[in-house]
């Protein structure tokens, strides 16, 4: 079966890898520009299925116009809380969420950095940017600039292995 992702090594890929190791199914990635274009294409016929962003698919979900079947988070979705998880929809295992972080090169002076995370946690309190966020499908967190290092590290440790296995080679 063919579905559409958001690009090669997108979360959205790295979803579809997980799912295809932990079913044993034979599953054919057809890579977009954006989870947008993979919609796009699943209404028009093009491809069967897509694995996209809640942002991007909530209109057509709520329109009828595609079906959702769960959430590659951990938890449900709080714009669409009837959705399960791929946990609770029988599939167990490692769950791929998408993160944003604000990133600075590196060399950056330590005292930037530490105002650049304080003003980051200050908006972040702001019951406006709060609510701009929730309803974008982004739960605002705020992390210290060390603790996103870790997080970091360890997703591209965890999304390494699933490269590995599944023989993506990375493109030039």
């Amino acid at each position: 079966m063919s579905i559409g992702i958001a690009g090669i090594g997108s979360t959205q890929h790295f979803s579809m890898e997980l799912m295809q190791s932990m079913t044993g199914t034979d599953l054919v990635h057809v890579p977009y520009k954006g989870g947008s274009l993979a919609l796009s294409d699943v209404l028009a016929g093009q491809v069967p299925a897509a694995i996209t962003g809640l942002p991007t698919a909530l209109a057509s979900i709520r329109a009828g116009q595609v079906r959702a079947l769960a959430v590659t988070a951990p938890e449900r979705s709080r714009h669409m809380p009837e959705l399960p998880t791929l946990a609770e929809a029988g599939l167990p295992g490692d769950a791929v969420a998408p993160c944003t972080g604000l990133c600075a090169p590196a060399g950056t002076p330590a005292a930037l950095v530490e105002r650049l995370n304080a003003d980051v946690k200050r908006a972040l309190a702001m019951p406006q940017v709060r609510q701009q966020l929730l309803d974008a499908s982004v739960p605002p967190s705020h992390l210290p600039a060390a603790r996103m290092a870790e997080l970091i590290a360890s997703e591209v440790g965890r999304f390494s292995r699933i490269v590995a296995a599944a023989g993506i080679v990375p493109e030039n």
